[in-house]
């Protein structure tokens, strides 16, 4: 028994190993970790105990005691780690045990290779715990064992807790599964762990938040940037520039002066110093008290704007169009060049003992792109969905209700990050691109599922043979 336990732990092990290993195949490629613009104020937050005034803290800390300001490799294997995990989870509980490792791998060197999951989790970035809470979500309708669950519940609300858009993505999955299970009760398990853990996750993460955010400022508040990005979204909608230019009231307010000076993009409002955000004497103590500043101004705006019904309405039909549009672009974007002059650099060789690394990375002399491997990824989307229509829809396998749900729940959470994404922000492919991944996912257990039951009913057939 003792030798079987030994031999089972050691399998486990280097398949665990091998499949973060493929998981990581972008950063090991790359020779360091990738990093995003946006890493600089992940891995500074985390160290500096401050929380940046345009995105939460939750992941610099994860930076920060992961890498154990040591190496940001620590951060990407556990990264890796957390799929390996997850699907080994979502294998036990839907297949038989002792093939349970063999499936898992099978699952992410797939997953890995075929996606743009592997880039995601390669990165110094929040993006792919999007992806890892819509899926503890989906583990938590399964029959899992209790300690199983509460694991998959603190994923699922640790990761709610990274990204701004994550918080009102969860609360509402949460919401509609609750109400799902009110009324048509014999959909979901009737547990009351299942509706106590669906209720927290509407309100906990967004408690979590107040809390860490007074901890760390003396302030509670939950998102201290709203009035500056809606102030931008609409600015790159046009509307503030119709609402300055045709109505008379607007004369007063404190984007007026700029009307003619106002700039495309939601990105070059907020970062381009020549920005009217910017443009007074507010930037000499510092760009986030530029922010703060003129938030109760571009609250004004924000109002006086969206009060007008034909505004209002104009609106609505950019943001369903937008939201149309972030359904379908979630190409792997390309990754700037961090090199000796960049703040990453300075950062990097600051808090991190393996500096030496990353000055011989590839991103460190050069711009990263992705072309091959977002044409793979449409191309495993695309087959992803035949394969789903086919395999769910037209055959019948044992696990049929349970993947199905999976799939609705993956569905909803891809529906409505693409909503709150674009309709915030703007479209971005790597906002629907942090979790379209989990189509080929989910259709790659399900080709499992179907060969298992190809197995099954061969093996039935032949015992009544016999």
């Amino acid at each position: 028994m003792r030798k079987e336990f030994v031999v089972k732990s050691f399998l486990f092990l280097v398949f665990g190993l091998f499949s973060i290993a493929a998981l990581l195949y972008p950063a090991i490629q790359n020779g360091y970790p990738l990093l995003y613009s946006d890493s600089a104020s992940y891995i500074c937050s985390g160290h500096d105990g401050v929380v940046p005034i345009d995105r939460p803290i939750v992941y610099g800390l994860i930076v920060r005691h992961v890498s154990m300001s040591f190496s940001l490799w620590f951060v990407v294997i556990f990264q890796a780690a957390v799929f390996f995990a997850l699907t080994w989870f979502t294998v036990r509980v839907l297949f038989r045990r002792e093939r349970a490792v063999y499936y898992t791998t099978f699952v992410c060197l797939l997953t890995g290779f075929l996606t743009g999951a592997s880039n995601y989790i390669s990165q110094i970035m929040p993006d792919i715990f999007t992806g890892y809470m819509i899926w503890s979500v989906a583990l938590l309708m399964l029959p899992v064992q209790q300690k199983m669950r509460w694991i998959i519940w603190g994923v699922a609300l640790i990761s709610a807790t990274v990204h701004y858009s994550n918080l009102m993505t969860l609360s509402v999955i949460a919401l509609l599964l609750l109400l799902v299970n009110q009324l048509w009760k014999h959909w979901l398990s009737p547990d009351r762990l299942l509706k106590v853990q669906l209720g927290t996750l509407i309100v906990i993460p967004w408690i979590i938040l107040l809390v860490i955010n007074f901890a760390y400022e003396r302030e509670f508040f939950i998102n201290r940037s709203t009035p500056v990005f809606l102030t931008g979204r609409l600015i790159e909608t046009g509307l503030v520039h119709q609402y300055l230019t045709n109505y008379p009231e607007a004369k007063q307010d404190a984007l007026y002066p700029y009307k003619d000076q106002l700039p495309e993009k939601i990105w070059q409002f907020v970062w381009n110093d020549d920005s009217p955000l910017y443009n007074d004497s507010c930037l000499a103590q510092g760009w986030v008290n530029c922010w703060l500043y003129h938030a109760d101004e571009y609250r004004n705006t924000i109002r006086s704007i969206l009060s007008k019904p034909e505004l209002l309405s104009k609106f609505i039909r950019i943001c369903f169009s937008d939201w149309i549009k972030q359904l379908s672009d979630f190409n792997i974007g390309h990754l700037t060049q961090q090199g000796a002059n960049s703040a990453l650099s300075d950062i990097i060789t600051h808090y991190f003992d393996d500096a030496p690394m990353f000055r011989q990375s590839k991103q460190f002399n050069e711009d990263l792109f992705f072309t091959k491997e977002s044409r793979v990824q449409h191309y495993a989307v695309l087959c992803s969905i035949i394969l789903l229509g086919i395999l769910l829809w037209i055959t019948c396998q044992p696990h049929r209700k349970k993947l199905l749900f999976i799939l609705a729940v993956i569905l909803a959470g891809m529906v409505l990050n693409a909503f709150f994404c674009s309709s915030l922000s703007g479209v971005l492919n790597r906002y629907q691109g942090r979790v379209v991944w989990l189509l080929p996912w989910i259709a790659i257990v399900v080709i499992i599922s179907f060969a298992e039951s190809i197995h099954q009913k061969k093996q039935h057939a032949g015992k009544e043979a016999i």
